[in-house]
């Protein structure tokens, strides 16, 4: 019997196929450290840190784990994790997730911006784009609009993203505790949707997937060279068009510190 490959080499497999094709994505896949963690649900990026469950990795097909990987990838590569923190955990990670799917286009069962507002004129913008349009949607219970104070749930916003997914993913349908309670299958397909409903889902996975995303100047930075080494060598890889555009004008500018210097004399 054929022993299936452990987590780690299977996502070093995948990694290593980006040598040739994919440089910019292997450049910034190992510029952060690859760490097993399974006090986690699903996989995760903070603070200079890839994070991954080996069962969710292990139950996952070849072609969704290597989604799953480009996805995170280029979640880096825009700096989502490394951009000022937001107030709402859930709304910012399902605000990332709809940037990474408009630019992507995964088979993974996250909606697309037109399932969620029911508008194309909402395509393939950004991330602080979707995070306050997704708050927009937010509706507070009877209770908050009597004090005043706004809401943890997501509201309108979790219903959106629900009916968004629900057609590939079933994440509405999806409770712990049943799939706790259902007996054990050596098929790994079975349970592979179970899981990446809990990885799509903002309600399930968000917090836990955010509550370390915080500004971070310096892994910005270092970011931000490796698109600049890639607009210098033309090596992006599929990396193209609007995708592109998105990734060039997320760049910091760099700072003259000549220039500086020469004001402070002056």
């Amino acid at each position: 019997m054929r022993t299936k490959p452990i987590a780690r080499h299977r996502i070093a497999r995948i990694v290593e196929k980006w040598l040739l094709i994919e440089p910019l994505l292997l450049a910034t896949w190992t510029s952060h450290a690859l760490v097993s963690e399974p006090r986690i649900q699903t996989i995760r990026v903070q603070r200079g840190r890839i994070e991954y469950n080996p069962d969710f990795i292990e139950e996952l097909s070849d072609r969704h784990l290597e989604a799953t990987l480009r996805f995170e990838a280029l979640r880096i590569l825009l700096k989502h994790p490394y951009s000022r923190h937001q107030a709402h955990s859930k709304i910012s990670y399902a605000a990332s997730n709809l940037t990474l799917q408009e630019y992507l286009q995964t088979e993974l069962p996250f909606p697309r911006a037109r399932d969620v507002f029911g508008d194309r004129s909402y395509d393939q913008q950004f991330f602080e784009f979707y995070y306050h349009k997704l708050l927009d949607l937010q509706s507070p219970t009877p209770e908050e609009a009597v004090s005043g104070t706004p809401g943890a749930g997501m509201g309108g916003a979790d219903a959106a993203l629900a009916s968004g997914a629900s057609g590939s993913a079933q994440s509405e349908s999806f409770e712990p505790e049943l799939a706790e309670e259902s007996e054990p299958t050596s098929d790994s397909s079975d349970r592979s949707p179970e899981l990446l409903s809990v990885y799509t889902d903002a309600t399930l996975s968000g917090v836990e997937n955010t509550n370390q995303w915080d500004r971070d100047e310096l892994l910005s930075d270092r970011l931000d060279e490796l698109v600049r080494m890639a607009q210098a060598n033309d090596s992006w890889g599929s990396i193209g068009g609007k995708l592109r555009e998105q990734i060039l004008a997320n760049l910091h500018p760099k700072l003259d510190y000549r220039a500086v210097l020469r004001k402070f004399r002056t």
